[in-house]
C-alpha cells in the first residue's frame, strides 16, 4: 500500500511538471510566442505514439519488467540532463 501511495504522488509531482514545461517553452528567448508551444506538442505527440512499440518490442526481447524500468531511467536520465541546461538569467522586478 505504502508503494502505491508513493506512486500516486510521484504521478502527481510529474503532472505539475507539463504546465511548467508549456510555460518555459513558451518564453524561449529568440522564438516568437507560440512556436515553442508548437514544438513541445509534437514532441509529446512523437513521443505518445513511438514510446508504447518500444516498450513492446523491449518486452518482448527482454520482460515487461526490464522494458518498465527502462521507462524510469529515461524519465530519471532527463531529469539529470534538464538539470545541465542552461538557466535563464532571473530578472530583478520591480516593486509597482
Amino acid at each position: 500500500m505504502l508503494t502505491t501511495v508513493a506512486g500516486f504522488a510521484l504521478a502527481g509531482l510529474v503532472a505539475t511538471l507539463i504546465p511548467a514545461v508549456y510555460r518555459a517553452a513558451d518564453e524561449l528567448p529568440g522564438l516568437p510566442h507560440g512556436l515553442g508551444l508548437a514544438v513541445i506538442n509534437w514532441l509529446r505527440r512523437i513521443g505518445f505514439l513511438v514510446s508504447p512499440p518500444l516498450i513492446g518490442a523491449l518486452a518482448d526481447a527482454t520482460s515487461l519488467r526490464v522494458a518498465l524500468l527502462a521507462v524510469v531511467l529515461a524519465g530519471v536520465g532527463a531529469l539529470v540532463l534538464g538539470r545541465s541546461l542552461p538557466g535563464r538569467p532571473s530578472t530583478a522586478r520591480s516593486g509597482g
